[in-house]
């Protein structure tokens, strides 16, 4: 992405702008607009018949063993780093070796989880959203220059919501 100057940006979450729509645009936003009666459909069930048992899906098995191995592999990965970083780059495990006698605030191990995978799955599913999300989810841009380290929060950017 290239380097984003920030210095317009802040690293507080910004509060959402105030929307000046009218009621039906808010709900052709969140719900669409609904033009067709053919998809129109009233959910029903008769009290006296019982539900039918719901499915349980299990993942296969290839899917659990690949998803272990892909953390597996992520792990493995992040301690390799870990180990060349604090030999080339002391100056970024700081608080991570002992200084002047005492011990460090924390073990790489114990920090492990934070530092290497926390922040990236904040990359992608910890995104901060404005209003009731619908069709449409209105997302704060976000912007970082040193992997996360800092975030800087721009405008509202309109998103298709694809899971709803």
């Amino acid at each position: 992405m290239g380097y984003v100057d920030v210095s317009q940006m802040t690293q507080r979450v910004p509060d959402a702008p105030k929307e000046n729509l009218t009621k039906e645009d808010k709900q052709n936003l969140e719900f669409g607009p609904l033009t067709s009666e053919k998809w129109l459909y009233v959910s029903k069930h008769n009290p006296n018949e019982e539900l039918p048992a719901p499915i349980l899906d299990e993942p296969p098995y290839f899917i659990v063993i690949f998803t272990f191995l892909n953390y597996f592999i992520l792990s493995v990965i992040g301690h390799i780093r870990d180990f060349f970083g604090m030999r080339f780059y002391p100056e970024s495990f700081e608080a991570m070796v002992p200084k002047n006698g005492y011990p460090p605030w924390y073990f790489a191990f114990e920090s492990f989880y934070s530092r290497r995978l926390k922040k990236r799955l904040d990359d992608c599913f910890a995104i901060p959203i404005h209003g009731v999300p619908g069709r449409y989810i209105r997302c704060f841009n976000r912007y970082s220059n040193d992997y996360n380290d800092t975030i800087y929060y721009d405008e509202i950017r309109y998103l298709i919501l694809w899971s709803s």
